[in-house]
């Protein structure tokens, strides 16, 4: 058992011990998005071999396993623009009707290149503040 507040729990009798970082992305009305993997390691060796991951995840790797403006760009790319396109036509709107993303305060989130790509994409941010995120659960109570 993991003590209360850990930043990771141990998993027992797993032999593989990489480091990894998931991006969880859940809609306000409950859709539960791909995730981004991301191993640490320089090349796609570093990421599991003879396993195939649902579709939709987006598994990628880089030197530290940590999310940056590459692994954003990834994110929203692959998993987040597509998932607002396809809402954006069920409810049939317009491709400039915004769409809202809350997410935490992170770096490589808030670069200029990631701020203006939303932009083009029609979306918003509001951000979380930092340590603020355990409050963020249900964002309309």
């Amino acid at each position: 058992m993991a003590a209360r507040n850990s930043s990771s729990v141990p998993i027992k009798g797993l032999a593989d011990k990489r480091n990894i970082t998931l991006t969880f992305v859940i809609s306000l009305n409950g859709d539960f998005l791909p995730m981004q993997i991301i191993y640490q390691g320089k090349t796609k060796a570093s990421q599991p071999r003879g396993f195939d991951f649902p579709r939709g995840f987006v598994v990628t790797q880089n030197p530290k396993h940590y999310s940056n403006e590459l692994e954003t760009f990834n994110l929203l790319d692959n998993i987040i623009q597509p998932y607002v396109v396809l809402k954006r036509k069920e409810l049939n709107l317009p491709a400039t009707q915004k769409a809202l993303l809350i997410w935490d305060v992170f770096k490589g989130q808030k670069t200029g290149k990631v701020l203006s790509k939303l932009a083009a994409m029609n979306i918003e941010v509001v951000s979380v503040p930092a340590n603020m995120t355990h409050f963020s659960s249900n964002p309309l109570i």
